[in-house]
């Protein structure tokens, strides 16, 4: 099918953004020397429409449903939607050379924790979040015969934010949605462990996997074959998350009404006197005194 796409193409900086798609500003971007990486958190409305346009002006549209994030090389992307429609895209921009292999996408409802190896590394990748979370936190272990290795943070693509070393635990945290690139270690063993946590401001279920990045290079959307063995995958929900911390809450309180009524039987302390009960507190303490008062006061009652 042929289209005019058109003329005036948005132009984006590198790194993380965030676009709102309306009727009236469709989002369409020429792809040439950068990777257009979409993190979609939230499923598009079926009526706003992904296209990309290959060099003979060809549009092919694609299929976003399923779909957690996907990657872009060398063609034109346009979005689209209809009227009283909004859409808020968000994505990376990266250079062709940063992120040139296989990418994964991790995402966690609240935390997923995974191990990462291969036997023989085949090649560099990188490693991509989610977005629209109040926060983000990493960590990552890694081992390699490789001289060269290196793991980095990015949360911009014109310099790393954290440089990790081999055989050392390396976190990292943002307020900004960040990947992972890892270089240098192509043709050697590799074995890695990774925790990827996000605060998110609701508890909806997520969904929680770490898997390949489909991508698109002027043609149809292509699945990769991931290069690494991914095993030991675990996850944990916001409402998981919860539901265990009001049970060991409502556990410390059990234990704490247990203690005081064990002190309080054994007699060293008075739970009348802590709930304010004065008159019972001053009998009390004439009963430490003297434990005959009351019977002494018995007695006089009934001789009278």
């Amino acid at each position: 099918m042929l289209l005019f796409y058109p003329v005036f193409l948005l132009a984006f900086s590198k790194g993380f953004h965030s676009f709102t798609v309306t009727h009236k500003t469709p989002f369409h971007i020429r792809l040439t020397k950068n990777i257009l990486y979409f993190i979609l958190d939230e499923q598009p409305p079926a009526s706003v429409s992904f296209s990309a346009i290959n060099k003979q002006n060809q549009s092919t549209p694609i299929p976003m449903n399923s779909l957690s994030h996907i990657q872009f090389f060398d063609t034109i992307v346009y979005v689209t939607a209809p009227k009283k429609v909004r859409y808020t895209l968000h994505f990376w921009l990266v250079p062709n050379e940063l992120c040139p292999g296989i990418s994964y996408a991790s995402t966690a409802d609240m935390a997923i924790s995974t191990e990462l190896t291969a036997a023989t590394l085949s090649s560099d990748f990188c490693i991509f979040g989610q977005a629209g979370s109040s926060s983000y936190s990493a960590d990552f272990l890694y081992q390699t015969n490789s001289t060269r290795s290196r793991v980095e943070f990015y949360k911009h693509p014109s310099k790393p934010a954290r440089k990790c070393k081999k055989g050392v635990k390396c976190h990292y945290s943002s307020s900004m949605p960040f990947f992972l690139r890892i270089s240098g270690a192509s043709g050697y063993k590799f074995s890695s462990s990774f925790l990827y946590k996000v605060h998110r401001s609701n508890i909806d279920s997520y969904e929680c996997s770490f898997k390949t990045i489909p991508y698109l290079v002027d043609g149809p959307i292509q699945m990769p074959i991931g290069h690494l063995n991914v095993r030991h995958t675990k996850c944990v929900s916001a409402a998981e998350d919860m539901l265990s911390n009001v049970t060991l809450i409502s556990g410390g309180i059990i234990v704490c009404i247990m203690l005081l009524i064990l002190l309080h039987c054994a007699g060293v302390i008075n739970l009348k006197i802590i709930l304010g009960c004065t008159k019972e507190a001053d009998r009390f303490k004439e009963l430490r005194q003297n434990p005959y008062a009351s019977h002494i006061q018995q007695d006089a009652v009934e001789s009278v």
